[in-house]
């Protein structure tokens, strides 16, 4: 590559095109803290939305915990930045360990495993949602004004079409039926961006390419400039996409010397810690006014998020590269119980909200408490990932790749012959990284 990191082939023999390999990054290398990042991102979304159904906590004998509860859950935005932060690392996983940097399997299988990973668990989580909302009048009707406001009116005919093209978030029904999944709206655009867009910016321009390219079409034509979408599009999302296709890069890349030398010398977890601290100052001053609107101020805490994400993923990759021991975060990240909350967040990610919706106002009808209500909401988290877990296994499991629906005992031969086990979807787990190929 050049010094900017666009891809440099390096010719061996008759023609053969291969990467400079490392000795020491021969070793299989297990990625499970992912797994672990991920269902902790989707279990604090679940805190965040619970948090939004709480009273008032002024008249409340328990405010000061309370106002600290909702204090540390109110960042409910940056959990799904780290979402989109994991989606461009585990699809970049596959491209930076070719040879050539292009798809393994060629575009047109990665579309089809992209639409059987992630659409059968979505329209079923619509139609879960549409049939709680049918079933139960009072969702519909909320006797108080709620965050549960936001997906009302359900049942709009363009709003429904909207949401099974799953171009919902580009149009006034972002937020109906199920909120959340505007988030897996934007997550499918971003998948056709992905090989049209970005990798041929990455392949042109080398590493900065896409972050580039993703920054002005989002905060310049997108957010500010020639065509703006609605606030909730978040378009500078793209940006934190491309951040993490720049730090499978920085990980995995062996052909580019600037690429080897950042993930050498760059100190990432101290880039990462000053980024995280950053998020809250740039709130701050988004809640004071120094934007025109709080959304106004969205994009630059995304991205401040979304470079900590990227900082410590790229950190965390290296140390296992290193061969360290497991630190007590690592040991915490990879626990069994916190990777098995990753292989499901999908699910619980998509149908945690109509289950609050439900619980909330169904207790709330029975009791005509908003406080009692929102103490069974509370007590309610074990249900939902349960719940969350069933619907997994009945409408997720079944359409994940093999090697995933047989569990992490698979053989590492098997697994090293299998593209899918370095390309997961944006909810799904990435415990391995394939063996370099040899020359």
């Amino acid at each position: 590559m050049n010094s900017m990191g666009a891809p440099v082939r390096h010719v061996v023999g008759h023609g053969a095109v291969v990467p400079v390999l490392s000795d020491e990054e021969a070793p299989r290398l297990r990625l499970e803290f992912l797994d672990g990042l991920r269902g902790l991102a989707a279990l604090y979304v679940v805190e965040y939305h619970i948090s939004q159904f709480a009273p008032s906590p002024h008249a409340s004998p328990w405010r000061h915990a309370q106002q600290l509860y909702w204090h540390f859950f109110c960042y409910g935005h940056q959990a799904v930045v780290v979402f989109i932060v994991l989606s461009g690392y585990v699809l970049m996983l596959p491209v930076a360990r070719t040879q050539d940097g292009h798809m393994p399997k060629g575009v047109w299988d990665y579309f089809k495993r992209r639409a059987r990973r992630i659409l059968p668990p979505y329209y079923a989580a619509l139609s879960f949602s549409i049939l709680l909302l049918a079933l139960y009048p009072s969702l519909q009707h909320p006797a108080l004004v709620s965050p549960w406001g936001v997906a009302l009116p359900p049942f709009v005919p363009l709003g429904t079409l909207t949401h099974i093209l799953l171009i919902h978030n580009l149009t006034p029904h972002g937020y109906k039926i199920d909120p959340p999944m505007w988030s897996v709206a934007l997550e499918w655009q971003i998948y056709f961006l992905f090989p049209f867009l970005f990798l041929p910016l990455w392949r042109r321009f080398g590493l900065l390419g896409p972050v580039v390219g993703a920054s002005v079409l989002s905060l310049g034509i997108l957010h500010q400039g020639l065509f703006p979408v609605y606030a909730w599009t978040a378009p500078w999302m793209l940006v934190a996409f491309t951040l993490g296709m720049a730090g499978a890069a920085v990980n995995f890349w062996e052909a580019d010397p600037f690429c080897r030398s950042l993930r050498d010398k760059l100190p990432w977890y101290r880039l990462g810690f000053i980024s995280l601290l950053l998020v809250p100052i740039a709130h701050f001053l988004t809640d004071h006014r120094f934007f025109r609107s709080a959304r106004d101020g969205d994009w630059l805490t995304n991205i401040l998020m979304a470079l900590a994400a990227m900082c410590f993923i790229v950190g965390s990759t290296r140390f296992l590269q290193k061969e360290h021991r497991l630190n007590r975060l690592f040991r915490w990240l990879d626990a069994p119980p916190t990777v098995k909350l990753g292989t499901f967040s999908y699910s619980l990610y998509l149908v945690h909200y109509p289950i609050l919706g439900a619980l909330f106002w169904g207790y709330f009808g029975l009791s005509h408490s908003q406080r009692a209500a929102w103490i069974v909401v509370f007590c309610s988290v074990p249900v939902i990932v349960g719940v969350a877990y069933l619907f997994h296994l009945v409408f997720e499991r079944p359409f994940m790749p093999t090697h995933l629906r047989k569990g992490q005992a698979r053989s590492l031969e098997k697994m090293a012959t299998s593209t899918d086990a370095a390309t997961p979807a944006p909810h799904e787990p990435a415990l391995h990284v394939p063996p370099k190929q040899e020359s």
